[in-house]
């Protein structure tokens, strides 16, 4: 009887051991999942932002593109309004001196 006590108590001690294993291994693949968790989620973010600064930098230049050719639009017109001015200048010059003095 004693040792029949003797193995219930035995295999009581082995049963509790491998539970206890069990719970370790648990607790130690929570952990692991929990630290590849972090480590996708640091990836996640560090491709977004990389990929936000990629598409501003992108519309940045664009936006500047468009600014230039506006610029150069502009200084062109400005340049030929005066080369217009200029070549006529002499007859407007005329033509309103002989419009105020008809009056």
């Amino acid at each position: 009887m004693i040792e029949v006590i003797k193995e219930i108590i035995s295999i009581e001690k082995k049963a509790q051991d491998i539970i206890e294993n069990t719970h370790q291994e648990r607790n130690q693949k929570v952990s692991e999942m929990n630290n590849r968790l972090d480590l996708l989620e640091k990836e996640t973010k560090s491709k977004a932002i990389r990929k936000i600064k990629q598409i501003r930098e992108r519309e940045l230049n664009e936006v500047r593109e468009k600014a230039e050719l506006l610029m150069n639009e502009t200084n062109d017109k400005v340049a030929a309004m005066e080369s217009l001015a200029s070549q006529n200048k002499t007859i407007w010059v005329e033509q309103l001196v002989e419009a105020v003095l008809k009056r």
